[in-house]
């Protein structure tokens, strides 16, 4: 079983963390993996604990 975990910003609402998750469920399923397979968190993190390139935001 694949076990996902995604590294967001912290605020991102749970409408986007479902469109995330069902993306790469659609992916995984694609791989072979069965669609019951669905094991993914969500690590929020802050804006001082992200280094983003301010061209990419």
């Amino acid at each position: 079983m694949p076990f996902v975990t995604f590294t967001v910003r912290r605020g991102l609402s749970s409408a986007d963390k479902s469109h995330l998750s069902a993306a790469m469920l659609e992916a995984q399923v694609a791989a072979g993996f069965h669609r019951d397979d669905r094991f993914h968190r969500f690590l929020e993190v802050g804006p001082d604990d992200l280094q983003v390139d301010a061209r990419f935001r």
